[in-house]
């Protein structure tokens, strides 16, 4: 369908458009995130920096990179990843991406040259790169423990809109390191001033071998931005935004 349809379709239903963004591009569209952060289904609430560090580093890790998403639209920026982190692979170990299509890509892609599904299996064995088939969502949580760095990405569609998702709020509750790789402007509007701590900017590897060597500094950056999200993104806060929404 061409984006005009589903427009014409969407405000034939309703007066009201909500998109998960902090600034829309159309005037007629309210934002309203959609998605919350949940601090009670925080998977180790660690009190202080110096615990979840210690904790962080003694825990029985298999993995040093930890994704859990689906393959689509997400190749280009996971890569990048992978190849700059290759190198400290050995002292965190190998990188696990669990969803579908990690694996291969699939026919359907490659019959109907749809490129959003794009991967190369071949460079992924040669980066030593682990791979699982999808997981039930609630499990998303506990499974990032078996990885000690967990990168968060958005599709370069969501980028260009401004969007969130789940996984932007979720990742915060998992007991790893987010590696924030979205926009720094909306990282900061969601996560707080202590976002700017946990972005890599260009230099992916020199920030990982800092998070090696520094962790307290890095949780400590977690910790507060835990407390920001219950804050300003809690499910309460959504619902009072909804009912905002509702009554204008």
């Amino acid at each position: 369908h061409q984006g005009w349809e589903w427009i014409d379709a969407i405000k034939a239903i309703s007066d009201k458009i909500l998109q998960p963004t902090s600034d829309p591009l159309m005037n007629d569209v309210y934002p309203f995130l959609f998605h919350a952060f949940d601090s009670d289904i925080i998977d180790k609430p660690h009190l202080s920096p110096s615990e979840a560090a210690r904790s962080w580093t003694k825990s029985r890790r298999k993995h040093g990179i930890i994704y859990t998403g689906h393959n689509w639209q997400k190749w280009e920026q996971i890569l990048e990843i992978l190849k700059t982190t290759d190198k400290n692979s050995d002292k965190i170990g190998p990188p696990l991406l669990t969803g579908w299509n990690w694996d291969k890509r699939p026919d359907w892609a490659i019959e109907k040259g749809i490129k959003g599904a794009d991967l190369d299996s071949k460079l992924l064995k040669k980066l030593n790169v682990q791979t699982q088939q999808a997981i039930p969502f609630h499990k998303v949580i506990p499974h990032s423990r078996r990885g000690r760095i967990c990168p968060i990405v958005h599709r370069p569609l969501f980028n260009k809109m401004g969007f969130v998702t789940n996984r932007t709020f979720e990742t915060f509750c998992t007991d790893t390191i987010p590696l924030i790789m979205f926009n720094p402007t909306l990282a900061e509007y969601i996560y707080g001033p202590e976002a700017s701590k946990l972005i890599p900017d260009s230099d992916i590897i020199t920030h990982i071998n800092n998070i090696i060597e520094s962790p307290q500094y890095f949780w400590q950056a977690v910790i507060d931005i835990r407390k920001h999200l219950s804050l300003h993104h809690s499910f309460e806060h959504r619902f009072s935004e909804l009912e905002t929404i509702l009554k204008n």
